[in-house]
Formats: structure tokens, sequence, C-alpha cells
């Protein structure tokens, strides 16, 4: 692969495997690798200097280094492809067990630092009320506690199609199959935050304890 950049390494994965299983800094959101799960990460340490590695239990380990970024790329593609069956996609659970775990992993470092969740949304507010309105240790539906008619709808909306799913082998763990199901639903909007989420799978799980 003579001088092949990420973003063709990306898309040649993306055409072999259905995913592209690297991550870099220097090209956030082009790969769709999760360093949490133990994939390829490539890095740039110095101006002529790239390296290839993952993290595993939160340390650093090396599988080459590199003088040009794409010496790195033709390594990263030799290795998924020992590693991977062309065609093999990850299943729908595979990723939002992905997603789940990568934004726990980000909630940790939140709180490890410091810092605040993000603000909630209107629609996040929307959910908590509609969810949790009377204050009471069980979540449960309380459509009287939104007043604005079309956001009460969006949340009705969200509760809905919520609804039609059902748990199936992958949920031994009713809360993680939960949350698994509902950021799978939030990752599709943008007006969907923390707050919101821990309200409907709070009540997803209840529905089938």
């Amino acid at each position: 692969m003579p001088d092949t950049t990420f973003e063709e390494l990306c898309a040649t994965l993306r055409d072999e495997f259905g995913s592209a299983p690297v991550s870099s800094s220097e090209h956030p959101r082009m790969g769709d690798g999760d360093p949490v799960r133990g994939d390829l990460i490539l890095r740039q340490e110095e101006p002529f200097t790239f390296a290839v590695g993952a993290t595993e239990r939160g340390q650093w380990v090396e599988l080459g280094r590199f003088t040009s970024e794409s010496e790195a790329c033709a390594f990263v593609l030799d290795q998924v492809r020992r590693s991977r069956r062309p065609g093999k996609h990850p299943s729908a659970a595979e990723t939002a067990e992905s997603e789940r775990t990568t934004q726990q992993a980000t909630d940790d470092i939140r709180r490890l630092l410091g810092l605040a969740d993000p603000a909630p949304t209107p629609l996040d507010a929307a959910l908590t009320v509609y969810i949790w309105a009377d204050g009471s240790a069980v979540p449960g539906r309380h459509p009287e506690a939104v007043s604005d008619t079309a956001i009460r709808a969006q949340v009705e909306g969200l509760i809905e199609r919520m609804d039609a799913v059902t748990p199936g082998a992958d949920a031994t763990d009713l809360a993680a199959w939960a949350d698994r199901t509902v950021r799978g639903f939030a990752s599709e909007r943008d007006d969907v935050g923390e707050a919101g989420i821990r309200a409907l799978a709070a009540l997803l799980s209840w529905t089938w304890r």
C-alpha cells in the first residue's frame, strides 16, 4: 500500500470488513476503532515517527514504529487482515456494547477529573420529569408532567419505540441490556443526553422485571 493515507486505510478496511477497527487522535472520528476494546491505535509521536499499538488494562502496548504514516497504515492493514475474516461485520449487540463501554469509560474519566456531566437538553429534562414525576424510586409514565405538547410527543415517540423492543438472549443483565438498547436509540439523535438515557433505561429495565 504505497503512500496510503489514514483515510484511505479506513476506506479499505470498511470495504473488506465492514468497519475500520483503528483510531488515531490525529484523525478524529475517521476510524471506527474502540481503544477500550483493544482495537489498534495509530499515533504520531514525533514529526517522522508513527507508532501502532493498543491499550491493555490501561497500558500502552506498542506493536510497531515507523518513519511514515503510510508505512504505519500498511502495518495496520496487515494486522487486521491477519486477525479478521473478510465480510465479518460486528453485530448490533457488539456495536451497542462497544458504545456502552466507551461511554462508561468516558463517564468514569470525567468523574475522576471532577468534571460535571454535560448540561441536559430540553428533551432530557422532559424525559426525566415524565418518568420520575412523582419523585418515586420506581420509574413510571406521567404524561401530565410535560405540558409542552410538542416535546411530550417526542418523549412518547421514544418510549413507544422502546416498548417495541423485547429482551433477547443477550439480556442476562437486564440493566446493562436496557442501557445498551437505549444508547442505540440515542445514538441516532443529538438531543438525548445522559440524563435522558438514564431515565429511559430505568423505565425499560423496570418494565421487564
